[in-house]
């Protein structure tokens, strides 16, 4: 082979190799920015989650204290018919 020829394979060569380390990089981005996506979502959910979830003890709180009141009426009003007896 003559020189010419050689350092044309040279020049495509490193020129391959630039486009590997270039397309590696770019797919590696790619693949950071996808991630930060999917965690912030993730981090959405979660407060949307935690968010209902505190609704939700909320209400079951307000519902157990309604049955505890009534509970205890209940109770009164059996002693008071038992005191009567």
């Amino acid at each position: 082979m003559n020189a010419q020829l050689k350092v044309w394979h040279l020049l495509s060569a490193i020129v391959a190799f630039i486009i590997a380390v270039g397309t590696l990089i770019f797919n590696t981005g790619a693949m950071v920015a996808k991630t930060e996506v999917r965690v912030t979502n993730l981090e959405s959910w979660k407060a949307v989650f935690l968010s209902d979830y505190r609704e939700d003890m909320k209400e079951m709180n307000r519902k157990q204290d309604a049955i505890m009141k009534s509970q205890g009426e209940i109770l009164l009003l059996l002693q008071s018919k038992a005191d009567k007896k």
